[in-house]
């Protein structure tokens, strides 16, 4: 797993090792706990954006789209609701997020020093 190679050195520095030797033969990465927070926080999608866009004729406006995507079988069949997921709750008080995270078996205590603990 990608956890198995995030460390915390003694100095407090992130370090994250490769999978691979770069080509001039890296073979770790060294960041500030910050400045690796940053980096994740990248990485991570912007709500209601597509990961797959399609293009060409799989485009979903695209004049040819009918001869390559097959078409469904019954077009009065509307799909069934219980595939979109909706809102159930919104649960700001924090000891209700506790409290269910303590039912659930996750770690309830925020980490120290940067966002990071040894």
């Amino acid at each position: 797993m990608g956890q198995d190679r995030v460390r915390l050195s003694s100095d407090g520095q992130v370090v994250l090792d490769l999978r691979r030797r770069w080509a001039d033969g890296t073979t770790q990465l060294v960041f500030d706990p910050v400045e690796f927070l940053e980096r994740l926080a990248a990485l991570v999608p912007r709500p209601r954006i597509n990961l797959i866009l399609y293009y060409g004729v799989l485009a979903p406006r695209a004049a040819w789209r009918e001869a390559v995507v097959p078409a469904t079988v019954d077009d009065d069949v509307s799909a069934p609701d219980a595939a979109r997921m909706t809102l159930v709750a919104l649960i700001r008080d924090a000891a209700v997020v506790s409290r269910i995270l303590i039912i659930r078996g996750y770690v309830t205590e925020t980490p120290t020093s940067y966002g990071l603990s040894a």
